[in-house]
Formats: structure tokens, sequence, C-alpha cells
């Protein structure tokens, strides 16, 4: 049976490796990194419920099948908070099964303890696996948001930019 849970202080290691397998799954830049070395940026950053990096675990026994990456955005409508989700993964073996699913029925009911008013979050137009789940759930999308995004490399050009 899957068991779903918010990861702790505790779980650095476990979230590391869930997101190294993310990244993969993303198809991001290779990460090229031991799992030990992202583990201790999250412990510097911060892991767990209220803190700057937020993980629901999906687990079988005590082996994790699947995590679903989050954080807290203000303000939200009415000025209230928005749960923004960075991504949703869950292993090879184990998709198709309800893992995503019951992953983002975890965080729905997370987000109405904690009031907030919406969860947002996008997905890469080829990913029609997670389209397919996404509106078999009936969610909303929305195609009038463009998305924008600064690399490290644009953030230093603008940093530096006098003229901005």
């Amino acid at each position: 049976m899957v068991r779903i849970r918010e990861a702790g202080a505790e779980d650095s290691a476990i979230v590391a490796r869930l997101a190294h397998m993310s990244n993969d799954d993303l198809g991001g830049p290779p990460v090229d990194e031991p799992v030990e070395t992202t583990a201790a940026r999250i412990d510097a950053i911060g892991l767990g419920p209220g803190r700057p990096v937020e993980v629901l675990i999906a687990e079988e026994g005590d082996t994790p099948v699947g995590a679903l990456f989050f954080g807290t955005l203000f303000p939200g409508d009415r000025l209230l908070p928005t749960l923004f989700i960075k991504s949703l993964s869950v292993t090879e073996a184990r998709r198709s099964q309800g893992i995503g699913r019951n992953l983002l029925r975890a965080l729905c009911r997370l987000a109405l303890e904690r009031g907030a008013v919406r969860i947002d979050w996008t997905a890469f137009d080829g990913n029609t696996a997670a389209i397919r789940l996404y509106e078999s759930l009936g969610v909303e999308r929305r195609d009038r948001t463009v998305n924008w995004r600064l690399d490290a490399a644009a953030m230093r050009r603008m940093a530096d930019d006098a003229t901005a």
C-alpha cells in the first residue's frame, strides 16, 4: 500500500534522490553533483512544512515511489496563499497506478488546511501523460498565461545592468 506524507528535515537524503529523479523525468540539464551534495543544499535551504523546500513523498513500505515538490506563494487571490507545484514525479515502474493523482489529492487537502485559495502549476506541452492526468481530474487549463524565466546568466546581466 502506498502512503503519502510530508517530508521533514530528516528526509533530505530521500528528497535529494527524488529531486534528481524529477530533474531527469523533466528532461532538465544534467546534474553533475552527487545526491549527498544536493542533500546538504536542501539542509541549508530548509526542508519541511512551512520551509522553503516542501515535498509530499509517496512511499510503498520504506521505498519512495513518487514526490510532489511545492511551495507557498503570497499574495494570491484576495491576498490569500496560493500553492505552486514545481514538479510531480512517480518512479517509472509505478506510473499510471494512481500515485500522481493521490499526491495531488493530498496537496489539495493540505492547501485547504492552510487556507490557500488555489494551486497553480505548469506542464511541458510534450508531457502528454501528465496532461492526460490533469485533464482526467477536470483541472482548469489556463492557456492565457505566459511563462517567463531568467537563467543564471540572464540574472547576472540584469543585476549588472546600470540602466535597469
